[in-house]
C-alpha cells in the first residue's frame, strides 16, 4: 500500500514537472477491438473523486486501488475493468470532464492512452489500456479539499 502511494506520487511529480509540455497537443490514435461495445447513449455515472465521472458498469479492482485522504488532500489510484473500446472511453472522459469544468492538458497514445486533466490546482491522469477481453482504466487523482 505504501509502495503504491510512493509510486503514485513519483508519477505525479514526473508528469507535472517534466512531461507536461510533451503531452500537450498530442492526438488520440484510434484503436480497434473485436469484442468491445460503444459508450451507451445515456451513461449512468458515479463519482469516485469529486467532479470525476466514471461509468457505473465499470468494475473497480479494489486490490489494485489505493486511497489516501487527509484534511487538505484526496489522492486516489483507482483501477477499473470494463468492456468499452478505448476510443469510446476517450470520448466519454473528454466530454464529461469538460462538462464538469476540467481543462484537458493533453493526450498521449500508444499501446496505452494517457489523458491529463487539470482544474484549478487539481490534477487527474487517466490511462486506458485495451486488452483482448476487457479494457483497463486507471484514474490517478490529486484533489484539494
Amino acid at each position: 500500500m505504501k509502495d503504491r502511494i510512493k509510486i503514485f506520487l513519483v508519477i505525479f511529480m514526473i508528469v507535472i514537472l517534466g512531461m507536461g509540455s510533451f503531452v500537450y497537443g498530442q492526438t488520440v490514435k484510434e484503436q480497434t477491438s473485436r469484442v468491445k461495445k460503444n459508450t451507451p447513449a445515456q451513461p449512468l455515472i458515479v463519482f469516485p473523486l469529486p467532479d470525476v465521472p466514471v461509468l457505473k458498469d465499470m468494475e473497480l479492482q479494489e486490490d489494485k486501488s489505493a486511497i489516501l485522504e487527509t484534511k487538505q488532500l484526496i489522492i486516489k489510484l483507482l483501477d477499473y475493468r470494463c468492456n468499452y473500446k478505448t476510443s469510446a472511453l476517450v470520448k466519454f472522459f473528454r466530454t464529461q470532464m469538460k462538462l464538469r469544468g476540467w481543462q484537458e492538458v493533453g493526450v498521449l497514445s500508444s499501446k496505452i492512452t494517457l489523458l491529463v486533466f487539470k482544474k484549478d490546482s487539481n490534477v487527474v491522469f487517466i490511462t486506458i489500456s485495451e486488452g483482448t477481453f476487457s479494457t483497463d482504466v486507471k484514474i490517478y487523482g490529486m484533489i484539494k479539499r
